[in-house]
């Protein structure tokens, strides 16, 4: 699963992980992405 094949939940998930991790004032890391689809999506989405 990642987050070219399933954008709608995911995509809520990760930002609002995000928001969480950054009121922390710690920063996010995209590890292992596969493809530049999961790149263009995860910008969009911390952006």
């Amino acid at each position: 699963m990642t987050l070219a094949n399933f954008p709608g939940h995911d995509k809520v998930f990760v930002k609002a992980l995000t928001a969480a991790v950054q009121a922390f004032g710690k920063k996010t890391v995209a590890e292992f992405v596969e493809n530049e689809a999961i790149v263009t999506i995860s910008e969009r989405v911390w952006n």
